[in-house]
């Protein structure tokens, strides 16, 4: 197998098997996928280090054979031990480069001697015109093959894996909270929500902003401005069946905590630094709770709710807090401070 192809497929599996899109590790197991061959001077291998292939060669090493086989493997374990103590990924990407390398071989005609120091021939594939010589034509076509694959595996990771993915695509919640957890503190979450109405049991398929997390309730906001709690329980005000998450526009958004202490709540808040979105959420005592009065609906929940003994926030924005005038407060409150990139 030519060097290009052995270093698409390290990186593929690679990729695949640490679930990760690092740049330094896929180099790491592109080089690694090539060292099988340093038993050829005229490999790329064999060039960068060709004092260790001419000694081979000087003694007789065959090309695909104790360099492609398990006492190889079982080296260069050995020797990213250490590697693995500084960094245990780069560890694995060596190795599990150095493996994509020999498995790439095991797919051609002549195959390795991986059972070294047995002379016989190892071969991923027994039906002799499935196997391809290196450098054919057929190996250009296993090569974008391999690519394409990887480039399916990329965006598998990126969205999380294989496992995620799957559950993103069945509309888990679970899976949904993961996605939420994973990716608000870049990326506005979009969700589109099947379900229905807590109240009525109207059938719900929209798509909504996912404000907040609040236990396994997503606070959404729909188009029109108003927020509404969904979870698989009758807590809130819709029922979910299906959510799906994806990424909006790209953002900064930045979680701060203030702890009040019989303080100006309004006061406190302006001093936040000027940003296009705030929302706040937690729980505050105050004087005289029960002369607030905020609005009230079985289809939309507003984020600022009156309690017996103060107000309890959730992902309220700023100007919804105007009532609450020079009102002192105490307790902790959870800013989400959000801004375009």
């Amino acid at each position: 197998m030519m060097g290009s192809s052995h270093a698409v497929l390290g990186i593929a599996i690679t990729s695949a098997t640490l679930q990760t899109l690092h740049p330094v590790l896929l180099g790491i197991a592109a080089a690694g996928s090539l060292l099988p061959d340093i038993d050829s001077s005229q490999s790329i291998a064999g060039r960068i280090f060709y004092p260790v292939s001419a000694e081979l060669q000087r003694r007789g090493v065959v090309h695909r054979t104790v360099t492609h086989s398990w006492l190889a493997i079982l080296i260069v374990c050995v020797l990213a031990a250490p590697i693995w103590w500084l960094w245990s990924q780069a560890a694995y990407a060596l190795v599990l480069g150095f493996c994509a390398g020999i498995l790439g071989d095991m797919l051609t005609s002549n195959g390795v001697e991986f059972f070294w120091p047995s002379t016989a021939r190892d071969v991923l594939i027994d039906h002799p015109r499935l196997r391809f010589a290196t450098g054919s034509l057929n190996e250009f076509f296993v090569t974008v093959a391999i690519t394409a694959a990887a480039v399916a595996i990329f965006n598998l990771v990126s969205a999380g894996g294989l496992l995620r993915a799957i559950g993103q695509w069945s509309g888990s919640p679970s899976a949904a909270i993961d996605f939420y957890n994973r990716n608000y503190a870049e990326f506005v979450i979009e969700a589109q929500v099947t379900g229905w109405t807590s109240a009525a049991r109207v059938p719900v398929n929209q798509q909504f902003r996912v404000l907040r997390l609040e236990g396994a309730t997503f606070i959404l906001q729909d188009p029109q401005g108003f927020l509404h709690r969904a979870s698989q329980s009758d807590a809130g005000e819709i029922l979910i069946d299906k959510i799906r998450t994806h990424r909006g526009k790209p953002v900064t958004t930045e979680i701060r905590t203030l702890q009040l202490n019989d303080q100006p709540i309004l006061t406190t808040l302006a001093k936040l630094p000027l940003s296009e979105e705030v929302y706040v959420s937690g729980t505050l005592t105050t004087d005289d709770p029960t002369e607030l009065q905020f609005p009230k609906s079985t289809d939309w929940f507003w984020p600022v709710v009156a309690t017996g003994t103060g107000v309890s926030l959730h992902a309220a924005r700023l100007e919804q807090l105007q009532p609450l005038g020079s009102r002192y407060g105490t307790g902790t409150l959870t800013v989400m401070i959000v801004n375009g990139r």
